[in-house]
């Protein structure tokens, strides 16, 4: 997890493909979620949000790295 204990929401559909970036992540233990819709509105994305929020904070419990997709049909994890 991160020092302080957070998750990290993000807007990146090619992160599990930069290795600096998914580097990052398992070296910080991160666990995080990201967005992959590229063209969606702000409203979009926090409407996706609200309708994962059961998912995301099952899969908070779950120990880190990792990196979740979060889409219309739940979540993916990718890392």
């Amino acid at each position: 997890m991160t020092a302080d204990g957070l998750v990290v929401l993000m807007k990146d559909k090619h992160i599990r493909r930069r290795p600096a970036e998914s580097g990052a992540v398992l070296a910080h233990g991160a666990r995080c979620f990201c967005l992959t819709r590229g063209g969606a509105t702000g409203a979009e994305m926090a409407d996706l949000l609200v309708a994962a929020r059961p998912r995301i904070l099952r899969a908070s419990a779950l120990p880190g790295p990792f990196i979740f997709q979060v889409h219309q049909r739940g979540l993916t994890r990718v890392l």
